[in-house]
């Protein structure tokens, strides 16, 4: 979509907490609370803030220069490059490290993307508009935090730690409104309920997950187990394959409904889109590990 220039809005995306620009950000911070920490500068020195080469960190820590990036046994030791990348890191850190208990969590970010040019060198990659937008939205998460009690420099380190453990599946900024002209991205179960004029189902291979493991139980099956014999194999016991194919039962069920779902979301196209392998896709095959075996059963694929 972006490729083709195609407006799109993703309705309770991910992937916020792993984009580089956020966590480009958060490493410069953790360094500004942990200046002595080696992991935290290693970061921000092979980040696109440095951009280090992996000769320099060897150097570093051969010559144990993690605190004094400007000694003699390391300078002379780097090659003209990476000797000017270390000087103009030290020229936009160790202001930003003077002040780093003077200014807001808000305007200490400010200035790190002031002084060392971030937003420019952004808004010239593939996709710079969506990196920009999730800096704003780090903003506006540093906003809201600074509005409770305790709004130190460390705690919003904290803060964002937690919400990367916890809460890993944080949309990215939102480019399009949702009620704008564009492409809608959702899961099924987001759409359930709705209805569009052109709706595409996309990676109709996908195989289903089925129950599995060496403990399985169901309210009406009971439990099944697996445990390793004499010969250190995994066996199962005698009422595993009667909970599992229970198991099985009830998720081709859901996928059934699933499918169904997303299919009657058309009100005009329906696009099926998925990659297959002709040589198992064949009429009457039939099979249970993909919505796109139902579908290839029922209308012939022609693989010619």
């Amino acid at each position: 979509l972006r490729e083709f220039g195609i407006p799109f809005y993703t309705v309770a995306g991910s992937g916020f907490f792993g984009r580089q620009e956020v966590l480009d950000v958060l490493n410069v911070l953790r360094l500004l609370t942990q200046p002595r920490d080696p992991l935290s500068l290693a970061a921000v020195l092979r980040s696109p803030w440095v951009g280090c080469s992996d000769a320099a960190l060897f150097w570093i820590a051969r010559v144990e220069a993690w605190e004094n990036l400007s000694s003699p046994a390391l300078r002379d030791r780097l090659d003209p490059e990476d000797a000017g990348r270390l000087e103009a890191f030290r020229g936009w850190f160790a202001p930003i490290y003077r002040h780093r208990d003077r200014l807001t969590v808000v305007e200490l970010i400010g200035e790190l993307l002031h002084r060392t040019h971030y937003r420019s060198a952004l808004s010239v990659q593939p996709e710079g508009r969506q990196a920009l937008g999730n800096l704003r939205k780090l903003l506006d998460v540093a906003r809201q935090f600074e509005s409770g009690s305790e709004s130190t420099l460390h705690a919003f380190v904290r803060h964002l730690e937690m919400r990367m453990a916890h809460s890993p599946r944080e949309a990215e900024s939102a480019l399009e409104v949702e009620t704008g002209d564009t492409a809608k991205l959702m899961s099924i179960h987001q759409a359930k309920g709705l209805e569009w004029s052109v709706v595409a189902v996309a990676d109709l291979n996908r195989d289903f997950l089925m129950p599995q493991g060496n403990l399985l139980s169901d309210p009406s099956a009971g439990m099944g187990i697996r445990l390793r014999n004499e010969e250190l194999a995994m066996e199962a016991g005698e009422d595993y394959d009667r909970v599992k194919e229970a198991l099985d039962l009830l998720e081709l069920a859901e996928q059934q409904r699933l499918l169904y779902v997303a299919m009657t979301r058309a009100r005009d196209r329906l696009l099926l889109s998925g990659s297959y392998d002709p040589t198992k896709l064949q009429s009457g095959k039939g099979g249970k590990d993909s919505w796109l075996r139902w579908i290839g059963d029922l209308y012939p694929i022609d693989g010619s």
